[in-house]
């Protein structure tokens, strides 16, 4: 993700982004199978966008720069946020958000959302620190209501 970053050009037409996953838990229960799937990547908007509300998915702002979108019945939660990290163009801060992604695959219900809300804060600080963002955002301890 650093070289990716590294490498963006403001002035380029880069729509492309590659996905990582750092982490994989699942837990299997006599009736249950639960899998979460962490992913991460920069983000094709731009925060310009975000604040905007120019595009077409919703998205809440859970604090100052930290926008929440929940998908497939909110199985799928993404975190996306400013960060620049040392080597890259000013602009890489807000023109190449950081996503982080929470997917829940089961048929939990509120138990695997709330799995997958439990962690993503927490993943999204790690993630920040990983890769080393200057000037991190702040992030709270809970990103739902």
């Amino acid at each position: 993700m650093l070289k990716e970053a590294r490498q963006y050009d403001p002035d380029g037409e880069d729509w492309t982004r590659s996905r990582h996953e750092p982490c994989e838990l699942s837990a299997n229960g006599i009736e249950l199978r639960r899998i979460l799937e962490v992913h991460v990547k920069w983000s094709v908007l731009t925060m310009d966008t975000l604040e905007t509300g120019a595009s077409k998915v919703e998205r809440t702002e859970v604090a100052q720069d930290v926008y929440i979108e929940r998908q497939n019945e909110n199985r799928t939660i993404t975190a996306i946020l400013p960060c620049k990290v040392s080597g890259t163009a000013p602009e890489q801060r807000s023109a190449l958000p950081l996503e982080v992604i929470a997917y829940t695959s089961s048929e939990t219900g509120a138990e695997g959302d709330s799995l997958a809300a439990t962690l993503l804060p927490s993943l999204v600080r790690n993630t920040q620190k990983h890769l080393g963002c200057e000037k991190p955002v702040a992030v709270p301890e809970v990103l739902l209501p």
